[in-house]
């Protein structure tokens, strides 16, 4: 990081891939603020100090709930998708990692995020029917960004269990407009009719892997585009979950 702030002194972009070299060449130091920490890019640590979503949640969007089973939301709309799973709330440490890969292209903490999102779905390892999917953005944004987020993080989960990585599977086929700002509503709105899926095993269970819950419109706009292509029950691994988004 040091050689990076350098280099940005100087007037010098560092690109993605100087980046990715610099991060192979300087020893790992946890990206969470405040704390620097060798040998990892996410220390145990600050992945102790991580708000977890709450025990009882609803399975498909774990809004908090006071007893088990799905929220009245879900239950009247019946999201497609099966269940979901988040290694916590987006605050803290894994809001402080995901920023780094997201905005500043430190994809060396993906492998160690990945790590922590399959651990609720370690018992399909063995299932021979899983795909992983991710949740597909634009082009356009790819390149602005630099990095593909999910693409990223389901790729480096699909080897954690026997499962096929399937990156096309799922196409976003119009470029969206940010969902940030929007309400529930129209988060739905604007997904609709965004994606295609192709190329699908018939019946096979699919791990869609993205970075953030929010509403779960773009979640479920997936799962609906992947379940008429052909494939079954649909389970959402995410790295965090927004907070008090469900409602607005």
């Amino acid at each position: 990081m040091e050689a990076e702030l350098a280099a940005r002194r100087r007037g010098v972009r560092v690109t993605q891939g100087a980046r990715s070299l610099l991060d192979m060449l300087l020893p790992p130091r946890c990206l969470a603020r405040g704390c620097d920490q060798g040998g990892t890019w996410l220390c145990d640590a600050c992945i102790a100090l991580a708000t977890p979503t709450p025990d009882q949640a609803c399975p498909t969007c774990l809004e908090a709930r006071t007893r088990g089973g799905p929220c009245v939301r879900c239950s009247v709309e019946r999201p497609a998708i099966r269940e979901a799973h988040a290694v916590g709330k987006h605050v803290g440490p894994l809001r402080d990692a995901l920023i780094a890969l997201k905005y500043r292209g430190r994809t060396c903490v993906a492998p160690r995020l990945a790590e922590l999102m399959a651990n609720p779905v370690r018992p399909l390892a063995d299932r021979s029917d899983v795909i992983v999917v991710p949740v597909p953005s634009h082009p356009r944004r790819v390149r602005r960004r630099g990095v593909d987020v999910p693409r990223l993080l389901a790729r480096s989960i699909a080897p954690l269990g026997t499962w096929e990585f399937a990156p096309d599977a799922l196409q976003r086929v119009r470029n969206t407009p940010t969902q940030v700002g929007l309400d529930r509503a129209s988060r739905a709105a604007n997904v609709a009719g965004a994606f295609a899926a192709q190329g699908l095993p018939s019946g096979h269970l699919v791990l869609l892997v993205d970075d953030v819950l929010t509403t779960g419109a773009t979640a479920n706009a997936c799962a609906r585009t992947l379940q008429s292509g052909g494939c079954g029950a649909v389970v959402l691994v995410v790295l965090s979950r927004a907070n008090n988004l469900h409602h607005r």
